[in-house]
């Protein structure tokens, strides 16, 4: 089973996400709402503190960063499997969107790997 070395918290895989345990109030006098950053690969991370961020296409753009920083880190280890995905969820556990992430050989390595013996 493959999973991911260290649960991928903002701390050890150097996310600058400030987390705020109390909420911050928007510009528009509102309370800004909370995303879940949920990690699947064989071992499930369920991101329980979450972080507040503005809107829907912030939690986007945090997520797309926030896989990024697991790719390069996880290429690094070698510790992701070749299948894993990323749940955005809100405060109330509702996915808005998901992230999937694939590795399927091309049927070139298999020449390759006969090639080489």
């Amino acid at each position: 089973m493959h999973g991911i070395i260290s649960a991928p918290t903002p701390s050890n895989f150097g996310l600058a996400w400030m987390r705020a345990s109390r909420p911050r109030r928007c510009r528009r006098g509102g309370y800004m709402p909370r995303y879940h950053f949920n990690v699947y690969d064989g071992v499930n991370f369920l991101d329980k503190k979450g972080v507040e961020l503005p809107d829907f296409m912030f939690a986007r753009r945090e997520a797309i960063r926030y896989a990024g920083v697991l790719l390069e880190e996880g290429a690094r280890l070698e510790s992701l499997g070749s299948e894993w995905r990323m749940e955005v969820t809100d405060g109330a556990e509702l996915i808005l969107f998901r992230l999937d992430f694939f590795v399927t050989p091309s049927s070139a390595i298999g020449s390759l790997k006969s090639r080489s013996k």
